[in-house]
């Protein structure tokens, strides 16, 4: 009798587990899940409580770090006031011969720039200030500040405390006034003002007492489209050559002049055209660039009608009467 209530018993066990385990998977189906959380190793979640319209109900999440907003710089000054202010900081830098002949201009053999820049910046700071209330009177509630590399300019709203964007007067040095290269097309803008320093070509003649010329004008002033109309393009990232000598005297500098980035490829564009039609090749050092502009022009003639070329020529002239 026993041994036969054995099975009995165990069969009642099974049948009270699974009616446990359908009870429980009820319950669980009729509230709703929580998410899987991943907590790191060594972090405490935390619990946070979130409500709507329908339900209340207790997760768990994540710290979360605070994301802090940048304040936005504001472009405070149009530019043809930059320009303006580095008219005033040449005319500074050329009445300062005797600072310029202690700064120092080479490090070893590394050319360096950082005690012109240096005094450059001062000399931005003292022409604002200077003309704060007649030249910029409608900026007078901006202070600015000046610093190195070059001239970096930003200003600061004396009534918000709002602060502006960077604003830059690049500068350049030299020994000759002729040819050298300039900045590379990824940073250059042709629009920023330039103050071109060619100072005296060894410390003797800084000692005797030469001068330090400055000019000012616009990057696109400098460029290097006067010296040269055959002048090869670059084959690795091109830095378009600017020189001493295209830009004006001081007293002279025109007004201030937007122009286009790629303005200058159309320089190289011209040199290009003018080295494949070249009379005299003894005149001029041959290039593989030569052939490579020749193989363009001959490629666009074989695969253009006369039609389609009449139409471009056209489009070309309408273009650049406007």
């Amino acid at each position: 009798m026993v041994q036969n209530n054995i099975p009995e018993r165990r069969s009642t066990r099974i049948r009270n587990m699974l009616s446990d385990t359908q009870q429980q998977r009820r319950r669980s189906s009729s509230s709703p899940s929580r998410p899987q959380q991943f907590i790191k190793p060594n972090q405490t979640p935390t619990l946070k409580r979130v409500r709507s319209i329908t339900q209340t109900a207790d997760v768990y999440s994540q710290p979360t770090k605070r994301t802090v907003n940048k304040p936005e710089l504001l472009d405070l000054v149009p530019p043809f006031i930059i320009f303006e202010l580095a008219k005033l900081t040449a005319v500074l830098l050329d009445d300062s011969q005797d600072e310029l002949r202690t700064v120092k201009w080479s490090d070893s053999e590394a050319n360096t720039d950082t005690g012109f820049s240096v005094l450059a910046s001062m000399l931005c700071e003292k022409a604002w200030n200077d003309n704060k209330y007649t030249m910029f009177k409608d900026f007078k509630h901006l202070h600015i500040s000046a610093t190195k590399p070059d001239v970096l300019i930003t200003f600061t709203d004396n009534n918000t405390g709002m602060k502006s964007k960077i604003y830059k007067i690049e500068l350049k040095s030299s020994k000759k006034g002729g040819p050298m290269p300039g900045s590379t097309v990824q940073s250059l803008d042709i629009n920023e003002p330039l103050i071109f320093c060619v100072r005296p070509s060894d410390k003797a003649k800084i000692q005797a007492g030469y001068r330090f010329h400055i000019r000012v004008g616009q990057y696109h002033d400098a460029l290097n489209k006067i010296v040269c109309d055959t002048e090869l393009f670059q084959d690795r990232t091109p830095r378009p050559k600017i020189s001493f000598d295209n830009m004006k005297e001081l007293g002279r500098t025109g007004g201030f002049v937007i122009k286009d980035k790629v303005d200058w490829l159309k320089h190289y564009a011209d040199c290009a055209y003018n080295r494949t039609l070249a009379k005299s090749k003894s005149m001029i050092h041959k290039s593989w660039q030569d052939k490579l502009t020749q193989f363009i022009i001959d490629r666009y003639i074989e695969s253009t009608s006369e039609d389609e070329f009449a139409k471009t020529k056209l489009k070309n002239k309408l273009s650049r009467n406007r």
